[in-house]
């Protein structure tokens, strides 16, 4: 119920094809909770980081809901913030949602094994040169992934801080028990796309 707690952050959006999230994962680091913790945080991650995301969507993209919920032991309400509709700011179709952008989330564990990477859907025809980004879509990725190592720092209430993290589950093929929290310490708009396999209507960010 405070410091060391994992709580997962869903993005929650939809397209001409259906719905689809990606989730970032945050470990407290300062503060206790109460009831009105996770609506907080949801606000401030909001504030800090839906402009940029929108800006790198096609306004086909509806961006829609966030939720926080609490992981693993923590006994708490979760957050929920129902904003509306939010479109992206690009006028023009998305491309095929199971086509994304990737932005590689380093950590500052000792190896490559336990960085994280982010699918994102939601990117334009326009965005592209020869089947990659093109410059300004990178440029574009680029910014949203920039608020991706900041902490969300809830001011008022009881004060809770929580950092990014990767949550690594795997180590050499087999399940880490307990996992381990790696913070996140830079991330990076990627040129090439990636097609994800699409599972339950969801696009998640991906964790070793």
């Amino acid at each position: 119920m405070a410091v060391d707690d994992l709580y997962r952050m869903n993005m929650c959006l939809s397209g001409p094809s259906g719905p689809f999230t990606f989730s970032l994962h945050y470990r407290q680091i300062s503060g206790t909770n109460d009831e009105e913790s996770g609506d907080l945080a949801i606000g401030v991650w909001q504030a800090d980081h839906l402009p940029e995301l929108l800006l790198m969507l096609s306004n086909e993209i509806a961006c829609e809901e966030i939720t926080w919920t609490p992981e693993e032991g923590v006994n708490e309400i979760p957050g929920l913030l129902s904003f509306g509709t939010q479109n992206g700011g690009i006028a023009s179709p998305p491309i095929p949602l199971n086509v994304c952008a990737i932005i590689s989330q380093l950590t500052d564990a000792p190896n490559s094994n336990a960085n994280g990477r982010l699918f994102l859907s939601g990117i334009t025809e326009s965005m592209m040169d020869d089947g990659t980004l093109s410059a300004a879509g990178v440029i574009l990725v680029q910014d949203f992934a920039d608020t991706l190592t900041d902490t969300v720092d809830v001011v008022s209430g009881i004060g809770q801080e929580y950092t990014p993290v990767v949550v690594s589950r795997m180590l050499n093929g087999a399940p880490r028990v307990p996992r381990v929290l790696f913070n996140v310490t830079s991330a990076t708009a990627k040129i090439q796309l990636r097609q994800q396999r699409r599972r339950v209507t969801q696009k998640r960010g991906l964790t070793p």
